[in-house]
């Protein structure tokens, strides 16, 4: 098709269609510089999104604690800091994307006064049995270039979330080396021994814990903030690693 396009064209200009072909292929190059920063740009907006999503998540979750100690402006503070980052992340590629679009949509116009120009200036007559033709054939042969910023532009969206899908799926896995399985007779279903529960290997949270919790109890983990109520539970799933000991 596109080389029965490039025939037409051929015997339409003769040798001046090669000048529109040649600047159909030089702009080439600075879309893909465009479309590359296009992909940075995205990678870097979502992670700025991320951030703002994580934040705002962890305020919600301790809206009560936030009440308490009254922290509402400091924290509003700072998620109106990242939001702004993350705006004018979003409006450089929005300023980037707009000036891809116009040099696309452009392109069409620019092969076509480059054909014709070139056409001109070799002596020939501009008619229109020659120019209507002309058009139509470089219409058609333009399609392509409204349709490949579309489809680069999903392609990068689409590699981005893949990209983040793969980081997601490649993490490890959770540790449950020091969980040992209970029978269902057991009267203690729950059992700490001697476990050490740390996050990473520097700084142990919580070290040679023994815990005996009975079947059918009811219990209650109390302790100041930050005391590792929440490591202590998620070391049983094994949520957070035991350096030490079993459960």
């Amino acid at each position: 098709s596109a080389e029965v396009e490039r025939l037409l064209l051929y015997r339409l200009v003769g040798v001046s269609s090669l000048v529109g072909l040649a600047v159909m292929i030089a702009v080439m190059p600075v879309n893909a510089w465009i479309l590359l920063h296009l992909r940075h740009l995205q990678e870097r907006n979502m992670k700025q999104k991320d951030r703002r999503v994580k934040t705002v998540s962890e305020i919600l979750h301790s809206m009560k604690m936030i009440k308490m100690f009254a922290w509402e402006k400091p924290l509003s503070k700072k998620v109106a800091q990242i939001r702004s980052a993350e705006v004018e992340r979003l409006q450089r590629y929005g300023y980037v994307s707009s000036l891809q679009s116009i040099f696309w949509n452009s392109a069409p116009v620019s092969v076509s006064i480059a054909t014709f120009g070139a056409y001109a200036a070799l002596g020939n007559r501009l008619d229109m049995q020659v120019v209507l033709p002309a058009l139509s054939v470089i219409n058609i042969m333009s399609f392509p270039l409204f349709v490949f910023p579309l489809l680069i532009s999903a392609v990068i969206s689409g590699r981005v979330a893949m990209n983040r899908l793969n980081e997601y799926m490649n993490l490890p896995e959770r540790d449950t080396s020091a969980i040992v399985e209970t029978q269902p007779e057991d009267p203690f279903p729950v059992r700490f021994d001697d476990v050490t529960i740390s996050w990473n290997s520097s700084r142990p949270i919580l070290s040679n814990v023994t815990l005996s919790i009975p079947r059918g109890s009811l219990t209650a983990i109390v302790g100041p903030v930050g005391a590792g109520k929440s490591t202590l539970l998620s070391a049983g799933p094994g949520c957070a690693p035991a350096r030490g000991g079993t459960i």
